[in-house]
């Protein structure tokens, strides 16, 4: 770092410093990525500082402490990642080339610096107008550059000129010093690189993992607070641009570009027709979804709200060809409420789960969801946030680490006050790969519960019937061999859901408490380009306070599970999922439900599906949860499909879930 600083000025007395510094000289040819990242930390630290400055009212003192090695963390992720090509030319160029590689080094790390600095003074502002880093704004705005830069230019020439002076200061200085830097390093025989190289690499992996954790490294190792300006000061703006450069380009192909279009007012028209809600009830023409819910008994003691999000738990294992009942405890809590016995999961993935179970959210476009899309990681609608507003004290429970999917990023920024993952179990009496075991967190969740002033609200994700399936042994009897099968993970899942409800039954809060138990999705899925419909089925069960003891037989979705629940907890709330309260449904409904496979899309309507793939004519098929018949399209239905099918596109773009319910 002080060949960087001294190099222009003083050459005399940066050779002096330098001589002294024997670790330095000993990096050889690495000493100037060293340096460079070095200095990028420092710029990374001192604008997180300034940032904590400007807003120090909206944080409070250990947010403070702690924004600090979590920033380190995100820092080392980004740099780790930046490193990779210098590293491989400095290592792995023969000497004889060094000259090359070098002029390659300077240009990357001046490009590099650059925007490193570019994009923490452009925070400063970007932060005013949206209290977040750089973001996917960056890209969505260039579709519209004469508008963007004409904006820019009208109300923010100072900062313009600031920003170019700073540039026009920094850009040279890189360029020379780093060029100063190279030309003065130790050189190292080629022997010697090539054996240095893998323990760099192996370093850089490292870093760029985070560790060797089962989840990838996402923005949302930064969530560590309610709030939203807190987790996002503990960002560095390069790498929040480059996570929603990824982001962006994953899921660039929206819904209308693979499936077609409609006119806004024409989608909402045919998605509210399948509500079950009078239209009375509709309350707010600009989110046109959003609804109040009566609830059955309103009282001065609501109920709390337990759901258990149950990994991978679906028909696809729990009805298996061996004969073995997988389920026991879950097929005899279903004879204690409400059944759900021809339930299809949104999706095969956990946040396709999450999304449809926490916040009523229907699937978008192929691989995005609201738990990672930047306008969802704060005041979107959860089942939190609604019943915040209510006084309720929320948290979310998970054995693994909290940022898998982004998690902890969408919890903590729409309404959950606490979240306790794999950190928060040391005394866990079984860890596996994924994290604690269920009934470790079940344990928990319980301790917990009993602590809490009602009413309280928590949503428990449970991880142990995850491959490899890994489980405390000698609890049951295994059903089959080998060990680590899923039947025997999904036998111990369902045997730790019977613990808690052992354990939780004797509670004061259990009998002023509804339960519900959903899969997030079923197991495993393999098809070929069509939705594989039949394997999307899931159990669900709803039991509690005044909970009836009922079969729901009609075609229900991943989306009217929620809804139907908080039918129980005794409250009437406005809130704007498009699921439906079940206890409303007549013997004449049929029901409905949407799926994505990939990027293709199903939506069912009683026994009929229309199925769509990307660029092809759609196809229409009569369902008879065995197999699928061919039949003529309906016009109208696939234009009810397809409502469905862009709706959460625009509800994202248009606010409909934005939450509290703000102008």
């Amino acid at each position: 770092m002080g060949g960087f600083a001294l190099a222009s000025t003083h050459p005399e007395r940066c050779r002096q410093y330098m001589n002294e510094q024997s670790f330095i000289e000993k990096l050889g040819p690495l000493r100037t990525l060293f340096e460079f990242t070095l200095l990028a930390l420092f710029l990374f630290a001192a604008n997180r500082l300034l940032l904590a400055l400007v807003y120090q009212p909206e944080l409070s003192f250990w947010e403070f402490i702690k924004l600090w090695p979590i920033g380190l963390r995100i820092d080392t992720i980004l740099l780790s990642m930046v490193m990779f090509v210098p590293v491989c030319l400095a290592l792995l160029v023969p000497n004889n080339l060094r000259k090359f590689s070098n002029a390659i080094i300077v240009l990357y790390l001046t490009l590099a610096g650059t925007l490193f600095v570019h994009l923490e003074i452009a925070t400063l502002w970007y932060m005013g107008e949206y209290s977040a880093r750089p973001n996917q704004f960056y890209f969505q705005y260039l579709s519209h550059p004469g508008e963007v830069f004409g904006m820019i230019w009208k109300s923010m020439k100072l900062p313009v000129f600031v920003m170019a002076v700073i540039l026009a200061i920094v850009i040279p200085w890189l360029w020379r010093n780093t060029k100063y830097s190279l030309k003065n390093e130790t050189h190292w025989n080629q022997q010697t690189k090539l054996l240095v190289f893998p323990v760099a690499l192996l370093l850089l992996v490292f870093g760029a993992r985070s560790g060797f954790n089962m989840a990838a490294p996402n923005i949302s190792l930064a969530a560590y607070s309610n709030s939203y300006v807190a987790n996002q000061i503990a960002l560095n703006s390069s790498y929040s641009l480059m996570y929603s450069a990824y982001r962006y380009t994953e899921n660039s192909s929206k819904s209308e570009d693979l499936f077609g279009t409609m006119p806004e007012e024409e989608i909402v028209k045919r998605v509210r027709k399948y509500m079950l809600v009078d239209e009375n009830e509709f309350t707010d023409a600009k989110r046109p979804t959003l609804h109040k819910q009566i609830g059955t008994t309103v009282n001065d003691t609501p109920k709390n709200l337990v759901i258990i999000l149950m990994e991978g738990m679906g028909y696809d294992t729990l009805r298996n060809t061996k004969g073995i009942n997988v389920a026991p405890v879950l097929e005899q809590l279903g004879k204690q409420g409400i059944s759900f016995d021809n339930l299809y999961s949104t999706g095969i993935r956990t946040y396709r789960g999450v999304e449809a179970v926490v916040s009523g959210y229907p699937p978008p476009s192929y691989d995005s969801t609201a738990l990672k899309l930047d306008l969802a990681q704060h005041d979107f609608f959860s089942i939190a946030a609604l019943l915040k507003n209510q006084g309720y004290f929320t948290s979310f429970f998970y054995g693994g680490e909290s940022h898998f999917d982004n998690m902890a990023s969408y919890l903590l920024g729409n309404g959950f006050d606490k979240l306790f993952d794999k950190d928060d179990f040391p005394d866990a009496e079984f860890t596996g790969v994924w994290g604690a075991s269920d009934e470790d967190v079940f344990r928990a969740a319980n301790d917990y519960f009993k602590t809490q002033q009602q009413p309280f609200a928590s949503v428990i994700l449970t991880l142990s019937h995850h491959s490899p399936f890994d489980f405390p042994q000698g609890k049951f009897n295994l059903v089959t061999e080998p060990v680590d099968h899923p039947l025997n993970a999904a036998r111990y899942a369902d045997y730790a859901i019977g613990k808690f409800f052992d354990i939780a039954r004797p509670e004061k809060y259990f009998d002023n408490t509804v339960f519900v138990l959903v899969a997030d999705h079923p197991r495993s899925i393999e098809a070929i380009r069509r939705v594989p419909i039949d394997r999307y089925q899931i159990p669900a069960v709803i039991l509690g306070p005044n909970v009836p003891q009922m079969n729901v037989t009609a075609l229900t979705g991943q989306l009217d599970v929620l809804p139907t629940a908080l039918h129980f907890i005794g409250l009437d709330l406005t809130h704007p999922m498009i699921g439906n309260n079940m206890m409303l449904a007549g013997k004449s409904y049929t029901g409905s439900a949407i799926m994505q496979y990939q990027e293709n899309m199903a939506f069912a309507q009683g026994n009929r599906v229309v199925m769509f793939v990307p660029y092809q004519e759609r196809s229409a098929h009569l369902w008879n949860r065995n197999k699928l018949i061919d039949m003529d399209l309906d016009p109208e239905l696939e234009k009810d499909a397809l409502a469905h099918i862009l709706f959460p596109g625009l509800a994202y773009e248009k606010g409909y879930y934005k939450f509290p319910l703000l102008p």
